[in-house]
């Protein structure tokens, strides 16, 4: 029983140094573990990415709505100068123009401004008219 080379079966083995297949076992076991914790890190990563990604999208969609009304504001207002604040413009410069050439004294400040009718440009046709926003809802 004192042998220690060879152990009897009820007697665990005393002799500290592994064997060839305890390394391996060692190995493979912190392998995996290493592999569990990358995965907890990865499935950690996605989770966090599908969150930024949901949150994004979220405030793109809103930003969008918000400039899409925008748009339909700023369309209607471009459409209401065009019908009646242009026109008024232009009369107004075509009465200066006029007014310009009868009195003398006011020609000065109609060319300071450039008030004539070779560089007067209407006012409602000043630039092209914005179409109108979709109506898709």
């Amino acid at each position: 029983m004192d042998n220690l080379e060879n152990p009897t079966p009820g007697q665990p083995n005393q002799d500290p140094t592994p064997t060839p297949a305890q390394p391996m076992a060692d190995e493979s076991n912190d392998l995996h573990a290493q592999l569990e914790a990358l995965r907890g890190v990865v499935n950690l990563a996605l989770v966090l990415m599908l969150i930024v990604s949901g949150t994004l999208t979220t405030y793109m969609m809103r930003q969008w709505r918000s400039a899409k009304t925008e748009l339909e504001q700023l369309s209607a207002g471009i459409t209401a100068y065009q019908k009646s604040t242009g026109p008024a413009m232009d009369e107004f410069v075509r009465r200066t123009v006029e007014y310009s050439r009868t009195h003398p004294d006011f020609a000065p400040l109609a060319a300071k401004y450039h008030f004539n009718e070779a560089g007067a440009t209407p006012a409602s046709q000043g630039r092209p008219a914005v179409p109108p926003a979709s109506s898709k809802k």
